[in-house]
């Protein structure tokens, strides 16, 4: 919580020395307008973001809290590092105020994206179709979760998978699912004071980095 408060006033700071009349011109959009275009921006934030946190190797210390778990289900959506939370969201709603979106379709934004971020992790298969070249899938974030190899760092997006067609980190392959979860050392000791009881590889090097070959 503390986290987002800092992004939100940084942005609101920031939001002042944008042009005016962008500002007029995003505010008077229709609701639902500006609903759609929030959750376009932000979750371009969010795939850019994410990917950040798989490319780095010091960000991915961080985000490997989250694909540690091994057996995928709704509960995985919160099982993060507090930094991880931080970046993830910053990337998102920092663009969303600084443009002056209204704070109702940013409110709006917050209950799908919760709402999402659930459903994705659930134990469901769901594939959505045709949908599923627009719309993330539970289908869809399972592969991103995959340890497998053709799997790995790809499928970022959290709602719209159009960003993962676009910029060609898509893994869907048609009438298979994933098979295996986690990372392929364990946490350090010093991350596993988050989640304890989620993160079990007994049969690992206790001081190996988490790590997911590439």
């Amino acid at each position: 919580m503390v986290g987002v408060i800092v992004i939100v006033t940084v942005a609101i700071l920031v939001n002042q020395s944008m042009p005016s009349a962008l500002k007029q011109a995003i505010a008077g959009l229709p609701y639902l307008v500006q609903v759609v275009l929030v959750i376009l921006i932000g979750d371009l934030g969010v795939y850019w973001t994410h990917r950040i946190l798989h490319a780095v190797p010091a960000m991915w210390q961080i985000h490997a809290v989250h694909h540690a778990v091994e057996e995928l289900d709704w509960l995985a959506a919160v099982h993060q590092h507090p930094l991880d939370v931080i970046f993830m969201k910053a990337g998102s709603l920092f663009p969303l105020f600084v443009l002056g979106f209204s704070t109702e379709a940013i409110g709006t934004y917050f209950l799908v994206y919760y709402w999402q971020a659930y459903l994705v992790h659930a134990n469901v298969r769901l594939n959505y179709g045709p949908l599923r070249y627009l719309m993330v899938s539970p289908e869809f974030h399972h592969w991103h979760h995959s340890s497998e190899k053709e799997a790995r760092d790809k499928n970022f997006a959290g709602m719209i998978s159009f960003y993962d067609w676009l910029f060609g980190s898509v893994y869907l392959p048609k009438g298979q699912r994933p098979k295996t979860f986690g990372v392929d050392n364990p946490m350090p000791q010093v991350t596993r004071l988050f989640w304890p009881t989620r993160l079990s590889h007994g049969h690992r090097s206790t001081n190996a980095m988490p790590s997911r070959a590439r």
